[in-house]
This record gives structure tokens, sequence and C-alpha cells, in this order.
């Protein structure tokens, strides 16, 4: 059986680990184990643990629902747990989470047809998927390039502060430490390329995967025909979340374009 002991997963039987891994666990708790990894265990356990891990990612995973799933974990935690702003590395628009969530869900994607993409390091991950083909070699530098900023700046501020980094209130020491630390030319350049590097990862997350802020919008407009056309609603129709999202983001620039030749009417 299996059972939670602080946040460490104690494992009493394998074949139950196996089981529970191939039929019954959720995307988010495989997307968890792709950073798993055995700490301390003789050389044959530890042999046995790292395989039982890689056939449980190793399954075959439809990218149409996988991608749904991660859609919808990310687009929860955004509406849950709302960014302070450009500092707050993890949670923002393009730092670390969907840097995260984007390599597990290439790892778990992919993992059926190369077993070898597995890695419970993020930057040692991205590397093996392009080295696989089942990234850009320049966006793979990119994003490996972003997480070693985000994490630089993540290390000097827990170390330094509690909370999130507020420019404002930080002192002058506080800035040249992470500009040095950095490798940045000044607080300037560095705020800069914070700033670059979000939007690089938001926008292969966005091509990968989706915009969780778009299906945010969309849980919006549904709310607002339904309490204003209730007779008319919503219909989706498809076989897949995959072919959802797709008519989300159509019914999104339907719904942008009636607005902006509203406006044209307007001011015509």
């Amino acid at each position: 059986s299996l059972g939670l002991v602080g946040a460490e997963m104690c494992i009493r039987d394998r074949s139950r680990f196996k089981a529970y891994y191939r039929s019954e666990a959720w995307t988010w708790e495989l997307m968890a184990l792709t950073g798993a990894r055995v700490i301390v265990a003789s050389s044959v356990l530890a042999r046995q643990l790292e395989m039982l891990i890689r056939e449980s990612l190793c399954r075959v995973h439809s990218s149409g629902p996988l991608r749904a799933q991660v859609l919808a974990m990310r687009s929860k935690v955004w509406r849950e747990r709302i960014p302070s702003g450009l500092w707050d590395i993890k949670y923002n628009k393009g730092g670390l989470f969907d840097l995260e969530f984007l390599t597990q869900y290439l790892q778990l994607r992919n993992s059926s047809r190369d077993p070898s993409i597995l890695d419970p390091n993020t930057s040692r991950a991205l590397a093996k998927l392009s080295q696989s083909g089942f990234l850009e070699v320049s966006v793979s530098k990119e994003l490996r390039d972003a997480l070693d900023l985000f994490l630089q700046i993540q290390s000097i501020t827990r170390i330094c502060i509690s909370g999130v980094f507020d420019e404002e209130a930080a002192t002058n020491g506080l800035r040249e430490v992470l500009v040095r630390a950095c490798g940045a030319a000044s607080f300037k350049d560095l705020k800069e390329r914070l700033i670059r590097n979000q939007a690089l990862t938001y926008g292969h997350f966005v091509r990968l995967i989706g915009d969780y802020t778009l299906t945010e919008a969309l849980v919006f407009l549904e709310k607002i025909v339904k309490e204003n056309t209730p007779k008319a609603g919503i219909e989706w129709k498809g076989k897949s979340e995959e072919l959802k999202e797709t008519s989300s983001e159509l019914f999104i620039i339907f719904i942008l374009a009636l607005l902006t030749a509203y406006l044209v009417m307007c001011a015509t």
C-alpha cells in the first residue's frame, strides 16, 4: 500500500505502487513523479525503484486529453494563486511554474516513445527533449537560460528576505547582490532580462500547450452568455477536449471581432 509521512511517500508494496500509477494516478501525480529520485537505497533497490518510476511514466498518453488536463490545472492555479507581480518568480505568467509544467508535459507526452528524455532535473530534461527531437534546440536553450535566471533570483531573494522581492522597498545593497549574482550590467538590465525571459517562457507554453488566461476569459464569456441569453447557450459537440479548446479560441476571436465592428460603427 501507499502512505504519506510528511512530504515523503512510503512504499510498502511495490506491486501496489505500479498498479496505482498505471491506472489510478491523476495527471498531476504523474507530473510530480517526473521529479522523483531515489535518495538512499541499496544499489539493487535503487534500480528497482527507478525502473518502477520509469515504467509508470512511460505509458502512452493521448496528447489531446493530456494537454487539456495540464491546461486545466494551470488555469486553476492561475485563478487561485494570483501572482503578486513581476518578481513573483514562481507564479507569475511565464515564471517557474509555467516552465516546470511545460517540461513535465513534454516528458509525459513523449516518454513512451523515448524513455531517455526522463530526468528529475528540469534543465537536463529540457536538454534531452531537444536531443531526442521533441523540442527545438533554440527553444530548449531559451528555456534553460530562463530557468537559470529564475532560480538565481529565487535563491538570492529567499536567502535575503521573506516573501516576494519588492523592488521599491529593496535596499541598494540587495539590488547590487541580485545584479552581480545574475551577471547583469545593472538592475534595469536585470529587470529587462526577467521580463524578456518570462515573455519567452509564456509564449512557448501557449504554443505547445495553450493559453490558461484565455481559458479564464472563455469561462467568463460563457457565464455572461448564459446569464443574458439562457436559451441560446453554448454547446460543445467535439469528441475531445482539444477540439473544445480550439473551438474556445475561435469563439473568443468571434466575440472580439463583433466588439471591434461595434466600436467602428460607433465611431463612424
